[in-house]
């Protein structure tokens, strides 16, 4: 799959491939059959559609003068390294949440995975939790997220995974032209992406996906599972923005998880790939896919 465009993400859900806690040692199969109806887009409510996130953050520690303060937004698309050399891409979408997609490689094909987590940004310093989905070992560990930043320019830091595996740090530049509003549905709209999809806790599959004028979209994967969904902005009433908001949902049985819905962030790149990263509400499973455009 080409990835070098994967500093976008939304969030598709296209079933898992590989076995589940609930059927252990049991591919979760996806034969032919089963319709799924479309998830209708935003209406126009209130509150706009947005990814789910862990959104528990740590508590003030003594002497944290960030305690009571309003977060700053971080929202942008941001480039960089991490301290073992992984290359790093990703978005912080308007309520800073973090999509930060990274690889072993610039084109983010060996040992992907990807950070999800709400961050709060105040004084100059970034506190936050979430997990990191990582296909080297099929893991949605929880991470904590400490370091500093200047705004519109860099964020820099530690990754502190739960348990025994080791810290890691960061060093992120702000994109200014991809952060831009380049984003539209005349640009995806009446066209299919074909592309494969990581799960994690699962494998690898190909996938097709035809979105409309709207921005609904319907599609399969190979194994047969039909999903739908739509692409929307995260505000309403706007012809254009920096990333689409995705959610998806599967069929009922043969997709499994079937009925799950899955939320996330997407984006068009220059060269005509759709990139998307989501997980789903439990945050069992974290997905990545990447469509070329026909």
């Amino acid at each position: 799959m080409k990835k070098t465009a994967l500093y976008v993400l939304i969030g598709i859900g296209l079933l898992g491939c590989g076995s589940d806690d609930s059927r252990p040692g049991v591919m979760p199969g996806l034969p032919p059959g089963g319709t799924v109806q479309p998830t209708p887009p935003n209406q126009g409510g209130s509150t706009p559609n947005q990814p789910p996130t862990d959104s528990s953050t740590p508590p003030p520690g003594p002497g944290n003068t960030n305690e009571g303060s309003t977060s700053e937004s971080l929202a942008g698309i941001y480039t960089g390294t991490t301290g073992r050399n992984q290359t790093v891409k990703g978005i912080i979408d308007q309520d800073n949440n973090i999509w930060f997609v990274y690889g072993d490689n610039a084109d983010l094909d060996i040992n992907t995975g990807f950070i999800n987590a709400n961050l709060k940004a105040v004084n100059s310093e970034i506190n936050g939790e979430g997990r990191d989905y990582a296909s080297i070992d099929d893991s949605a560990d929880k991470v904590t997220i400490k370091g500093s930043y200047q705004n519109k320019v860099m964020l820099s830091g530690t990754l502190i995974p739960e348990g025994s595996k080791i810290s890691d740090s960061y060093s992120l530049s702000y994109n200014n032209q991809l952060s831009s509003p380049q984003q539209s549905l005349a640009r995806i709209a009446n066209k299919t992406f074909n592309g494969n999809v990581y799960i994690s806790k699962g494998g690898v599959d190909s996938a097709r996906i035809t979105v409309n004028s709207d921005g609904s979209f319907s599609g399969s994967s190979v194994e047969g599972c039909k999903v739908s969904g739509d692409l929307s902005f995260p505000q309403k009433n706007t012809k254009s923005a920096m990333y689409f908001v995705s959610t998806v949902r599967l069929g009922n049985a043969p997709c499994y998880p079937a009925n799950q819905i899955f939320k996330g962030v997407g984006h068009l790149d220059a060269t005509n790939e759709l990139i998307v990263v989501g997980i789903d509400d439990n945050k069992r499973r974290g997905l990545i896919f990447g469509g070329q455009g026909s």
